[in-house]
């Protein structure tokens, strides 16, 4: 169904389970649209009766692992990723969701073993991976070219590519198969011989792997986190200079992604930042892109809000800009990643069904020492953590 439609497409499921009640389908179709309205205590109970109804069904135990996920019910959601699995021990999405739980709660590495299970899903962003040369599961890297292979988004990319400097510290050299609108950025990075952005067929080397499996190969752990800061910096050659005056916070901020989650729980309407824009001593910078950059309650800001989107051509540029801030508030967007990567202070607006990397009930994050979060005490409400941030801002 159509989301604009969907509280029609709620009131028919209902009608039909009122008299099919046993019509498991119907039932994961109400959760469904549910979730989406961001209901997920009635999500659950829909789910539920899915689940009751057709428990062989390894899809509704799935369904139903997923909402008591959002709903912050992290042991419950693990039980039924268990029984999604044991109805359907191929089921990769169960397998990926119990990665969720096991990450949310920090539990590495076991975590990382359902990681893999990302190559199977029937939606997924990671690329095949060719046999042209051994994919690298630990072992002597002495002498030997690894070929490091992007995958996900980019702020994905930008968190993992901190595993390149263990590869070389283990004698490889090492090269870096990315997006173009990173390749800048890395090719700065600290022991990355060589980036590639096109056709990885001319590329030589022994072994290779995807950046997202490092983490289960080197054994990370949540107190293992290769954690030091900054790892990633901008090239010398970016000279773009914000202007400053003196006694005056300069703070970046996005507060929307890019459209890919759905729904996306992520983003901030930005009427609710006009307040933080009136903090005395702060000169504010929108590091916003796409349509969200031009969004039409950004004529309530007046000046108080400079856009850089002219000047963010790619991550290094970006990260120029980022640099010469003293704060960046931000959403869990790629940006979140870049700024916490510079090492640069990083206050992240999270919401209360957050993305598996930031877990639950941290304000910090073990990723990126430089970062503070704020989260959602209740899922769609954001103020709670905009008020906890302005009051922290106004004692900055």
């Amino acid at each position: 169904c159509k989301y604009d439609r969907i509280d029609e497409a709620i009131r028919q499921w209902r009608n039909g389970l009122a008299k099919e009640p046993q019509w498991d389908d119907s039932w994961r179709n109400l959760g469904f649209g549910l979730e989406h309205l961001d209901r997920v205590d009635e999500a659950v109970d829909a789910y539920r009766q899915a689940a009751q109804a057709a428990p062989a069904n390894s899809e509704n135990h799935r369904y139903l692992g997923s909402a008591l996920q959002d709903a912050g019910q992290l042991d419950e959601a693990f039980d039924a990723y268990g029984q999604a699995i044991k109805a359907d021990p191929d089921n990769a999405e169960a397998h990926w969701g119990r990665f969720w739980v096991r990450a949310l709660r920090g539990e590495f590495p076991e975590a990382w073993d359902d990681y893999e299970w990302r190559w199977k899903l029937s939606e997924r962003t990671t690329p095949e991976l060719d046999d042209s040369a051994p994919l690298w599961e630990g072992g002597d890297l002495s002498g030997q070219t690894f070929f490091l292979r992007a995958e996900q988004g980019y702020g994905d990319t930008i968190q993992t590519i901190r595993y390149a400097p263990i590869l070389a510290e283990m004698g490889a050299t090492v090269k870096v198969g990315c997006p173009p609108a990173l390749a800048r950025l890395f090719s700065d990075a600290p022991h990355v011989s060589e980036v590639i952005t096109g056709d990885a067929g001319r590329v030589n080397f022994n072994s290779h792997q995807a950046l997202f499996s490092l983490p289960r190969i080197l054994g990370t752990t949540l107190n293992n986190i290769p954690g030091t800061v900054p790892y990633l910096s901008a090239p010398s050659q970016n000279s773009v200079e914000l202007p400053t005056t003196k006694g005056t916070f300069r703070i970046g901020l996005t507060w929307h992604g890019s459209g890919s989650h759905n729904p996306d729980r992520r983003n901030v309407p930005f009427e609710q930042l006009l307040p933080l824009l009136e903090q005395e001593r702060t000169m504010f910078f929108s590091l916003q892109l796409g349509d969200a950059a031009h969004d039409p309650a950004r004529a309530d800001a007046e000046n108080k809000l400079a856009d850089l989107s002219p000047l963010m051509d790619d991550f290094a540029s970006t990260a120029a800009l980022i640099e010469q801030l003293d704060l960046v508030i931000t959403i869990d967007t790629a940006v979140a990643h870049l700024a916490g990567a510079l090492g640069k202070p990083t206050w992240l607006l999270l919401s209360a069904a957050p993305d598996w990397r930031w877990m639950l009930g941290r304000g910090d994050s073990p990723w990126y020492p430089s970062m503070r979060l704020f989260r959602q005490a209740k899922l769609g409400d954001w103020s709670d953590p905009l008020a906890k941030l302005s009051a922290e801002l106004a004692r900055t």
